[in-house]
C-alpha cells in the first residue's frame, strides 16, 4: 500500500501551472516537524515536494506560505534527463486530499473546505432508512476471517 498523511506548514505559495490539456497542477512544499530535537536542541524538520492536480478556488486562495495544511496522497518516485545530460531523480507526494486551514471561519469557507477534502455529504435530518433501528456494531468470529 502506498499512502502517506502529512501535517505541517506550507513552505512557499507554490506554483500553479496549466498543462497543454488545460489541467491545473499545483507544485509546492510542506515542512513537517519530526517531533524530535537534534544535538543543538532544534526540532528536526522534513520537507516534502507536493503535486496537486485540479486545485479548487478555495485552495488557490488559501494555500499560502506558512498556512497549516494536512495532505494525504501517495509517494511517487520518478526520474528525468536534465539539460546537462545527467539523470535526475525526484520523490514527490501526489496529493489526493488537501486541507488548508485558513483563518476565515465563514459558512462559505466551511463548505468549500468540505469540498476540498472530499468529505462525504451530510445526510439530511429527515432521511429515513429501513436499517435505522439495526445495531451498528459489527460482530465477527474467528471463523469469519478469510485467513
Amino acid at each position: 500500500m502506498n499512502r502517506i498523511v502529512l501535517s505541517g506548514n506550507l513552505v512557499n505559495d507554490g506554483e500553479i501551472r496549466t498543462t497543454s490539456t488545460n489541467k491545473e497542477v499545483y507544485s509546492g512544499r510542506i515542512a513537517v516537524n519530526r517531533g524530535m530535537k537534534d544535538a543543538d536542541g532544534n526540532y528536526i524538520t522534513d520537507y516534502f515536494n507536493l503535486v496537486y492536480w485540479n486545485p479548487s478556488d478555495y485552495f488557490k486562495k488559501n494555500a499560502k506560505k506558512g498556512a497549516r495544511a494536512v495532505v494525504e496522497g501517495k509517494i511517487i518516485n520518478r526520474d528525468y534527463d536534465a539539460q546537462d545530460g545527467t539523470k535526475k531523480y525526484i520523490t514527490e507526494v501526489w496529493v489526493q486530499l488537501f486541507e488548508v486551514n485558513a483563518k476565515e471561519t465563514t459558512q462559505n469557507a466551511t463548505q468549500e473546505t468540505k469540498e476540498e477534502t472530499k468529505e462525504e455529504p451530510e445526510v439530511p435530518s429527515n432521511y429515513t432508512t429501513e436499517y435505522k433501528e439495526m445495531d451498528n456494531g459489527v460482530h465477527l468470529e474467528d471463523s469469519d476471517l478469510p485467513f
